[in-house]
């Protein structure tokens, strides 16, 4: 029997200047049955290091739109 899955994907990339320093990405299964799977990337750990507090500012962004992605979802199925 054929099972198909239907996600949404979000990346994203935090920058500094023109410098791509941290990748974001997250799959969200649509049938609401999980929870989205994240994961962070550093691609540059030095500029990381010099700017923590700006970029942890864009995960924290980009967490909040994967949340509101999940609860559209969500009250999607329970309508």
């Amino acid at each position: 029997m054929l099972k198909i899955n239907k996600n949404i994907n979000l990346t994203g990339y935090s920058t500094i200047g023109e410098v791509q320093v941290v990748y974001l990405n997250a799959s969200i299964s649509t049938d609401g049955s999980s929870n989205a799977n994240k994961s962070t990337t550093i691609l540059n750990q030095d500029i990381y290091d010099k700017n923590k507090i700006e970029i942890r500012k864009d995960i924290q962004a980009f967490s909040n739109e994967v949340y509101k992605v999940e609860d559209e979802i969500g009250g999607a199925i329970s309508e």
